[in-house]
């Protein structure tokens, strides 16, 4: 398994939870996960954290 997880820099492709659900989902293998850092999210003044949650989902 491999999980990829939301980082503080915006000028990384895969900053964003956002960004990651979408490669992940674009990717389409149950062995590609996401590994969600709420306090990376808390950096983002436009992200709030429990709406990073509820968009993740599982």
């Amino acid at each position: 398994m491999i999980c990829f997880e939301n980082m503080l820099m915006r000028e990384i492709s895969l900053a964003t939870p956002a960004d990651i659900l979408k490669f992940v989902k674009a990717i389409n293998d149950d062995n590609f996960k996401i590994c969600l850092d709420i306090g990376h999210v808390a950096v983002f003044n436009d992200l709030v954290p429990g709406d990073e949650v509820r968009r993740l989902g599982n």
